[in-house]
């Protein structure tokens, strides 16, 4: 018979999600720094002139020489509160200002747009030096765009090869081995591959560079870098003398002035000269500090990189912006949150003291506390934050401003987190509709929200319409990017996730085959993100029963994540997580709990201990436990997973409902249906009341009941609950769908135990069929549905029938499964039911010994499943006539069943009764 499937959280799913809330995070929090970009201070005058210029971008030749930017003339820029003016023929202009600080509201010139677009986000100080506009044409943007991502990706390709042939090189002369070359060449892919969001920032950045702007030294170094001549980049970088000497150099400075600052006045003419000196070291310390921050972030050397972003911060803490830039390293590239959380307070002092709570800088580090909240676990934190930034957005710029939608978006994500799925979908339609308005359709934005949509959809279980929003987000993808870019890839597993829900298989592997064809071809093979596709094929593999793929696709997933990542990061957990579930599906479940066991020491040195990650690896841990037949250990764990959960989310949360439904399985297995019962309908309940009373997981809850009723004999009511669950997924899925597999062998297994014995075997063949037609003829649930035919068979007196049904069922467990598998015993023990009720008693005592053979080595001798077949073995023995060897057998089955059953139990009554029919036999003998 098949048990009722436990519910645990999927890692496939979960790596995408929290990677795509990921993304979304690392893209709200540029939108917001860019927005706090200080601009040097100016002496409050009244009225002002701000004397400006507005140009085209400043560039540097393919040999590096300078070409200047050209002066646009009849440029119409206006000033929030003043008057429109117009630049000359060299594209100089002068503002009239009503104040010290001020906004620009526009700027027009036909066929043009403005290079950084935040500039009509920004608050601009009145300053002696020109306000530099840079503007292009929409053509020769994308030009840009396309020109530096192919000479950075170039550059990167030829460093990769160079690197390569000197590996070769020392190989040939026989300097490495075999060995060693391949170690040089896999540590050569690991600290060459760069990430996505480097190369994005890198694009962005320098397609929108004003070499004007620079002077010639850094104006080289920056050429360097975008060529990807690291070295030569370094090298004028330590022409100018160690950075660590010269920025000890420049804090000593400042240690020196703040200790003279008393004798200012006696001294007033050297400390003019000290102060000098830092003024004139300061920013292109400040410019060098980031160059190489950059060539190690390039590099994916995180460590070094984090060093350098941190120095620079280091160089004047009253920066909010440097300090913001360290925090968002630390936190999207670290998973140091406390760090990045100290970074982020820093700056939002500063930036309250300044400006108050109502400015776009002050929204941006409340913004970047939220993420930090958020990548923690704490989502009533990160809302608080999320909702802080949306009303000063909202205040600012108004209620449909893309501020505004950013805000929408990264609330919808904590809604989702939080189970509030109507306010999450509430969030996401506003912003789309913001978007909508601004953008129009085809825009990468609207694309976004159309896949967050997706996922939280995803979530509630409505899979058909969030594969409908997967495909329009696909669709303007494809017209913006074309059909080879990172971001179809993020959303071609997603299709494939939701593909995989509804149980249509052959197309979500073909979206991740999409997905992995995309990845490879941009970032190569040794890359995190070619790593999640890799864990989400074995993800599917598992699923559909093909557990030894899966832990191939595992493995690959794991080598190129432990070289990228190292050995404690989030994905590397996750990643230990499914190849635990793996062994789990295996029945190899010691191997699963010391996988299980790696995932929750990586996650505690993450997240702590209360976190919704922990409380995942408690849950899976319970599950193991459960089918291991250690029914108090599984229990142990799910309350303490519930006990986590409840002070994060509260009561209403679709993953508490989850832990109440295998408690409630759990407490059934043990007897107690008192509690079992309590725990399904508290999973009702909660379900109906988060998810609407018509969602797939609501299906499983009136499973729980039905399975519960059919365990206690009242089977009108088991078939009620099965038929309500079997109405749901049916309109949730179609009838062609593993859910609907599960139903039929259910209610087959309740029509069985009323004696209806052709209603039973038509729900069996109902399952087999469509289980053959969505997993192929070589899956352990088709095994299961033989099995169940063979069982019917056998309750007919159709002996060789159960026996061809049972031979079918172990022929595919053996393939696929193993020969050590507990599925394996239990069909060993079925066939010798057969052969006992046939009286062939030699062939039913060795079935059963092969049985038992697995189990013990399976479990141990403490497991219900050995007191069963202890007590097969003593019922053979008394058919036999050997009463002396069957009461040994059946007192050691009773004895084990009692750890397990309470007094009273139906199955220990049996076994009492057969132990005293036994003594009553060797009295009469």
């Amino acid at each position: 018979m098949e048990n009722q499937t436990l519910c645990k959280w999927g890692d496939g799913l979960w790596i995408f999600m929290v990677w795509w809330w990921q993304l979304m995070d690392n893209f709200m929090f540029k939108r917001f720094a860019f927005l706090i970009f200080i601009l040097s201070y100016a002496m409050l005058v009244f009225p002002q002139i701000q004397k400006g210029i507005v140009k085209t971008r400043g560039r540097v030749d393919e040999r590096g020489v300078h070409v200047p930017g050209v002066g646009i003339p009849n440029v119409f820029i206006k000033v929030k509160g003043s008057n429109e003016v117009g630049s000359a023929a060299d594209g100089s202009f002068e503002l009239n200002l009503l104040g010290n600080d001020f906004y620009l509201e526009s700027v027009i010139k036909k066929g043009y747009v403005l290079v950084d677009q935040d500039m009509l986000s920004k608050q601009y100080q009145h300053s002696a030096n020109k306000l530099v506009i840079v503007l292009t044409t929409p053509e020769q943007r994308v030009k840009d765009e396309i020109a530096a991502e192919k000479r950075l990706r170039a550059a990167l390709q030829k460093r990769l090869q160079e690197k390569e042939n000197e590996i070769l090189a020392l190989k040939e002369r026989n300097e490495l081995n075999e060995e060693e070359y391949n170690k040089a060449l896999k540590e050569l892919l690991a600290s060459q591959e760069t990430s996505e969001k480097h190369i994005k920032e890198m694009i962005e950045r320098y397609s929108r560079m004003d070499y004007d702007q620079l002077d010639e030294t850094n104006r080289m170094v920056a050429f360097y870098l975008e060529q990807g001549e690291l070295q030569k980049a370094d090298s004028i970088l330590k022409a100018k003398g160690d950075i660590n000497n010269r920025v000890q150099q420049y804090l000593e400075h400042s240690r020196l002035n703040k200790e003279r600052s008393d004798e200012l006045e006696k001294e007033k003419a050297e400390f003019a000269k000290s102060e000098l000196l830092a003024s004139r070291n300061f920013e292109n310390l400040a410019i060098d500090c980031y160059n190489k921050h950059e060539i190690y972030k390039l590099q994916h050397l995180n460590d070094s990189a984090a060093y350098y972003i941190m120095l620079r911060a280091s160089l004047d803490e009253s920066n909010m912006q440097w300090q913001l830039d360290a925090g968002a390293f630390l936190d999207n590239y670290m998973s140091d949150y406390d760090a990045a959380f100290g970074y982020y307070e820093k700056s939002l002092a500063g930036t309250i003291a300044k400006y108050g709570e109502m400015h776009d800088a002050t929204a941006a580090c409340f913004n970047s506390i939220g993420n930090v909240y958020e990548h923690k676990g704490n989502y009533q934190k990160a809302l608080e934050y999320y909702i802080r930034t949306f009303n000063i957005e909202q205040g600012l710029h108004g209620d449909n401003s893309p501020e505004v939608s950013v805000c929408l978006n990264n609330m919808g994500g904590v809604y989702g987190y939080m189970g509030d799925m109507h306010k999450a979908m509430e969030c996401y339609e506003k912003a789309l509709s913001i978007y909508m308005v601004k953008y129009g359709e085809l825009n990468s934005y609207v694309a976004t929200t159309y896949n967050n949509m997706s996922a939280l959809l995803n979530g509630q279980g409505r899979y058909r319409q969030a594969l409908d929003y997967s495909v329009k987000a696909l669709d303007i993808e494809i017209q913006i990017y074309g059909d080879n870019h990172p971001a179809l890839a993020v959303n071609y597993s997603n299709m494939g996730l939701t593909y995989g829900n509804l149980g249509d298989y052959n197309n979500a592997l073909g979206c991740y085959l999409k997905a992995l064809e995309i990845e490879q071809s941009v970032y190569g093979e040794v890359h995190p993100k070619v790593a999640a596709t890799y864990c989400n094929m074995g993800t599917l593999y598992s699923e559909t029963g093909n557990c030894h793929t899966a832990l191939d696709y595992y493995s690959k997933a794991l080598d190129i994540q432990l070289a990228v990542l190292g050995s404690s990061h989030p994905d590397v957990a996750t990643i230990h997580n499914n190849i635990g579930q793996a062994y789990d599906r295996l029945g190899n479940f010691g191997e699963a709990l010391a996988c299980y066991g790696k995932s929750l020491e990586i996650r505690l040195g993450i997240f702590g201990e209360n976190h919704p990650e922990i409380a995942k690896c408690y849950l899976n841990i319970g599950v193991t436990h459960f089918n291991a037949g250690n029914y108090s250990a599984a229990v142990e764990h799910y309350n303490r997973a519930l006990e986590m959960l409840l002070p994060l989310f509260g009561e209403q949360h679709p993953d508490v409902a989850m832990l109440y439904n295998n408690l409630g399985l759990s407490y059934e297995k043990t007897g107690n249906y008192d509690a079992a019962r309590e725990n399904y309908n508290k999973s009702l309940d909660i379900r109906i009341s988060v998810l609407g009373d018509s969602h797939p997981d609501v299906a499983s809850s009136y499973m729980g009941i039905a399975g519960m009723y059919n365990i206690q004999a009242e089977y009108p009511h088991a078939l009620e609950y099965y038929s309500k669950a079997f109405e749901m997924i049916v309109a949730s899925f179609g009838d062609r769908h593993p859910k609907v597999a599960l139903l039929y062998n259910s209610m087959g297994i309740v029509h069985c135990n009323m004696g209806d014995m052709d209603a039973a075997m038509e729900c069996y063949y109902k399952a087999l069929g469509v289980r053959m037609e969505l997993l192929g003829d070589k899956h352990p649930d088709v095994a299961v549905c033989y099995s169940n035919i063979a069982m019917i068979h056998d309750k007919k007196g159709e002996y060789e029938e159960a026996i061809l049904n049972y031979r079918k069922s172990l022929e595919i467990q053996l393939e696929v499964l193993g020969d050590k598998h507990p599925n394996v015993a239990a069909t060993y023990n079925n066939i010798g039911i057969v052969y006992n009720n046939m009286e062939l008693y030699p062939s039913a005592l060795e079935y059963y010994e092969k049985a038992l053979e697995i189990q013990l080595a399976v479990y141990g001798e403490n497991h219900p499943n050995v007191a069963t077949s202890f007590n097969n073995m003593g019922a053979v023995y008394f058919n036999y006539g050997n009463y002396g060897k069957a009461l040994e057998y059946m007192r050691k089955a009773y004895t084990l069943m009692t750890g397990f059953l309470p007094k009273g139990h139906p199955t220990l009554e049996t076994f009492r009764h057969n132990i005293e029919e036994v003594e009553s036999m060797l009295e009469q003998n």
